[in-house]
């Protein structure tokens, strides 16, 4: 064996960490502790994470409408906010004035849907902390003598979070006030996010990253790509967690069966990185009034035809269905399938897809069953009136 290395014990080295820290006892023994969450099996509790966007998208809009879900502990998008609690927001491109416009804005949406009730509006008035950052040096780190240094904003930020009650979520928008050095030097970004996980690491919170993209780095009838997301690759890389939006474009509203003057209301938004567990699959979300985004159903061209097709399909099936009933008495599914079925049968379509309509006719009540007055099995019948 080699010699064992050699301190000098006159000018000892600190170890990297305490050695009775790193072993993997506690982990053959106990249980891991429940993955916590801010928005069910969306956002996590204590990460940091990214929410890209092009300018004008509405990503600013969308963090006010989930720091005011976290902080009255109302669903966001539908989905449930699992642990609310305070939400501290630095806001470098916003003024007071323009923040309060949105915040009521929001506030008025939530209310005509019924979400906020007035126990709800005393606990964003507990919780819910708004700074305006403009025209302000908001750098988390910045360039000297060639290195990425940290400045004093993080521990002044974690000093403040000590002052406010129990803040669970952090939002920082947008990246590019917050960072010093070149946007894509990827060793600048790695020291950004050291600072930024040092802020989590001091307060237990999420830290949401709001994060301008290059104009039509993303496209919302393509899905979305964490590539796309401007400046250096480290900033992407480092985040646990990311989300896109776009804005639905005029070239692609008839995809959707939008007017092209119509294609701005309409925002994709989906999850880009997702290191806990399955990537949440999106949603379209529609601009109402003041700005405040929606949940709205959106459907290719493509799909909506193929859809309707189908229905007119069944449609066409369960009215030859009935009417064989009416002539023939009550049938048997393997009467349908076997005597009726076929593209030059009496029902114009195959086994499997008339299988397929007389069980979703009979779920839906357009059919029903009952049993046979001999042997075993089920007739098909004419649905009660």
């Amino acid at each position: 064996m080699g010699e064992a290395l050699r301190i000098p014990q006159e000018n000892p080295i600190e170890p990297l960490c305490d050695p009775c820290s790193i072993g993997i006892g506690r982990m053959l023994d106990e249980d891991p502790p429940d993955r916590r969450w801010l928005v069910d099996e969306f956002l996590p509790l204590g990460i940091v994470g990214v929410l890209a966007a092009t300018g004008g998208t509405g990503k600013s809009f969308l963090t006010l409408q989930a720091s005011t879900s976290i902080a009255a502990g109302i669903p966001f998008m539908g989905m449930p906010v699992v642990e609310p609690g305070g939400v501290l927001m630095l806001c470098a491109e916003d003024d007071r004035d323009e923040l309060h416009r949105r915040f009521k804005a929001v506030i008025e949406h939530m209310r005509a849907d019924n979400d906020l009730d007035e126990d709800h509006i005393d606990l964003l008035r507990e919780r819910l902390f708004i700074e305006p950052r403009v025209g302000l040096d908001n750098r988390v780190t910045r360039e000297q003598e060639r290195e990425i240094v940290p400045t004093m904003l993080i521990d002044r930020i974690a000093s403040l979070v000590g002052q406010l009650p129990p803040i669970n979520l952090i939002v920082l928008d947008p990246i590019s006030r917050f960072r010093g050095g070149d946007e894509n030097d990827n060793a600048a970004a790695t020291r950004f996010i050291e600072q930024i996980e040092r802020l989590r690491n001091m307060t237990g919170a999420t830290i949401l990253l709001p994060h301008h993209v290059a104009k039509n780095s993303f496209r919302a009838s393509d899905g979305l790509n964490q590539d796309a997301m401007r400046g250096a690759s480290a900033l992407a890389d480092a985040g646990r967690w990311a989300a896109g939006m776009a804005t639905l474009r005029a070239d692609e509203a008839g995809k959707f069966n939008v007017e092209p003057e119509e294609a701005h209301k309409f925002v994709w938004m989906e999850s880009l990185k997702h290191s806990y567990g399955e990537r949440w699959p999106g949603q379209w979300l529609k601009r109402s009034h003041g700005g405040v985004l929606a949940p709205t159903d959106l459907e290719r061209k493509r799909d909506s035809d193929k859809r309707q097709k189908a229905e007119s399909d069944y449609r066409e099936i369960v009215a030859r269905v009935c009417g064989l009933i009416r002539e023939e008495g009550p049938l048997s599914l393997h009467s349908l399938e076997n005597d009726y079925s076929g593209t030059s049968g009496l029902l114009g379509a195959g086994h499997k897809k008339v299988r397929g309509v007389i069980h979703r006719a009979v779920k839906d009540g357009d059919l029903r069953t009952q049993p046979k007055p001999k042997g075993r099995g089920d007739l098909i019948c004419l649905p009660s009136l």
